[in-house]
């Protein structure tokens, strides 16, 4: 049946489908902040009882829940019949396949066998540094002659730091600025530009140009209007520019006292098996912290995950010398899983992650935001027929190739794709990395945050594929997406995220604190840096509070940016979410996209 063919009579009926036999606990939860009093082992590997959740309390007969939990073993491979690219919402039966046959994998047919999976973890963070210390200390000099030079410096001074401190590390080699990260040309488009041939067997330190002073110095290359880069600095002109700053920052800025820059953490790859990744990335972060956020030594060095700052998670098929392709049908269902609970996920992030100021990570209902307001519409075939959800995960299930999938052009999405680009030969594109990019976790310098949002992506691409093999995820998004008792915590465990992971967000949840304790802490006394690390631990901290939450969830209702009907927002709003009201409309996305 295509998208057009569903009569919008039966809308309701469809919603409810299955919906009387889900087991699923109350629909009360929403997210408050996380509170953690050290760091929280996530299980990635063990496939006992108490280790994965159960998820066989679905009506769907044709549905097959995984609750193996661990990230699998390699070595591993991905289906050869991906179809050469047909036409738009061609059907797949009418695409013969290629006449090569790269290599298989048992997982990739058979849902007994785990799926293989590697990881890879971007982590953006603002690192601000008293000027005349890290002179003294790691002979930084003053401003360059050009904004450039001064980044690949600061990098320089970080990447030595850990190096003395016995981290392998290096620097991201140096680019031209309108290389870095906003060119979606050819040449430029594919996960900041690291080779995919390489093995990643150390961390790496790059510049972002999302925080700190780059911003500032992309303006003063391309100018304020102009230049590749200004079409992504909409969040900053919104009417206040730079909404990611702050009073302090500029107070700061304009002594000269302080130097404000941008860093990205780049992990190994990593083969999702066992404990010894989350102990590098413990080591990693500690060591950050002793050298540039130690708040008992002075005020000269600190780290913030600030507002524009995220976590991004990489998730492939394949070891640690190998990379596969995740089958096409494994990816619309992603995709279906992806944009069918959109709303559940936004329960797991902060308001700045999914509202219009997450001009870095559109949600995935963002796809259809110019179809729904008719915005280009004479060039869109059926515009306005995308304003359902259900016909959203149709028009999904229609694709016949990865790059045709809603979104796949815009790399600054909640679920980056791009990496995912074949050949007519069904060999990954020049710069691809065969990853699922998960671009929507805020920023944090806390482990066992990163590790539980890591576990989450992973179960997620289980789950999907899984889902490819046994059932249909179309099926699974009619009998729960709509429901008001399908919260984060059910959706954790339908996904197959283990207890003890579903546990840690829900009590860290509960607590009603920010996750980052190291920014919550105070500052020593008379120290220059108090007003700013309280100011941005206490935005932290807004963000994620349940009201605020709440109410970005229930502006996001009452905009239509789920496709959901009026029935059912009605039934949410009554039965899921508490009387709060909805939050600033300023925060709109439909107002974002007219701006």
């Amino acid at each position: 049946m295509g998208v057009a063919d569903i009569p919008r009579e039966n809308e309701s009926d469809i919603l409810r489908e299955n919906g009387s036999d889900i087991l699923m606990g109350n629909g009360s939860d929403f997210p408050i902040d996380l509170d953690t009093d050290g760091d929280c082992d996530i299980s990635m590997g063990d496939d006992s009882p108490s280790a994965s959740s159960s998820s066989s309390n679905f009506s769907d007969a044709s549905f097959i829940p995984d609750s193996d939990s661990s990230c699998g073993t390699p070595p591993m491979a991905t289906s050869w019949d991906v179809p050469q690219r047909p036409k738009r919402r061609a059907a797949l039966t009418n695409v013969s396949p290629l006449p090569h046959h790269p290599p298989t994998h048992p997982s990739l047919t058979d849902p007994s066998v785990p799926l293989p999976l590697t990881i890879g973890i971007e982590i953006e963070m603002l690192l601000v540094y008293e000027v005349e210390a890290a002179k003294a200390d790691y002979g930084l000099t003053g401003p360059a002659a050009e904004p450039d030079q001064k980044d690949q410096r600061v990098v320089l001074m970080v990447t030595q730091a850990l190096r003395d401190a016995g981290v392998d590390v290096s620097a991201e080699p140096e680019r031209e600025p309108e290389m870095k990260e906003f060119d979606d040309g050819p040449e430029a488009q594919h996960a900041n530009f690291r080779d995919p041939e390489a093995q990643y067997t150390s961390w790496e330190i790059g510049c972002d140009m999302s925080a700190g002073d780059m911003h500032a110095s992309w303006e003063a290359i391309f100018g304020a209007t102009g230049g590749p880069h200004s079409e992504y600095c909409r969040c900053r002109r919104d009417g206040t520019q730079e909404w990611g700053s702050t009073e302090f920052m500029r107070h700061h800025r304009g002594k000269g006292e302080y130097g404000f820059f941008g860093l990205e953490l780049r992990s190994p790859k990593y083969v999702c098996v066992g404990d010894a990744w989350q102990d590098d990335v413990r080591r990693m972060l500690n060591a950050l912290h002793e050298l540039f956020d130690d708040r008992a030594f002075g005020d000269s060095y600190r780290l913030y995950s600030h507002d524009t700052t995220g976590v991004h998670v990489h998730v492939g098929v394949g070891t640690q010398a190998d990379r596969y392709r995740l089958p096409l049908e494994s990816v619309k269902s992603f995709m279906q899983l992806a944009t069918g609970f959109e709303r559940i996920t936004d329960e797991l992030h902060a308001v700045t992650r999914f509202d219009s100021r997450g001009a870095y990570c559109m949600p995935p209902s963002q796809n259809y935001v110019g179809i729904e307001s008719g915005v280009d519409v004479e060039v869109v075939e059926g515009a306005g027929k995308l304003n359902n959800m259900l016909r959203r995960c149709q028009e999904i299930e229609q694709v016949g190739r990865v790059d045709d999938m809603p979104g796949f052009h815009n790399r600054q999405s909640a679920y980056n794709l791009q990496n995912l680009q074949t050949d007519e030969d069904g060999e990954f594109s020049a710069g691809c990395l065969g990853t699922i990019e998960f671009r929507q976790h805020r920023g944090t310098l806390e482990a066992a945050e990163v590790m539980a949002w890591v576990e989450v992506a992973t179960s997620m691409v289980r789950f999907a594929h899984k889902t490819a093999l046994t059932g249909n995820m179309l099926s699974v998004v009619k009998g729960h997406a709509y429901d008001p008792q399908m919260g984060f915590d059910p959706f954790l465990r339908m996904v197959g995220v283990a207890d003890k992971t579903v546990d840690y967000y829900a009590k860290s949840l509960e607590a009603g604190l920010d996750c980052n304790v190291r920014e919550q802490s105070g500052e020593l006394r008379g120290s220059r840096l108090t007003a700013l690390t309280h100011d941005l631990a206490l935005r932290r901290q807004q963000q994620k509070r349940p009201v605020r939450v709440t109410q970005a969830i229930i502006l996001r209702l009452l905009s239509g940016d789920y496709g959901l009907p009026e029935e059912v927002v009605s039934q949410l709003l009554r039965e899921k979410y508490p009387p709060v009201g909805a939050a600033s409309s300023r925060f709109r996305w439909s107002d974002w996209w007219c701006r």
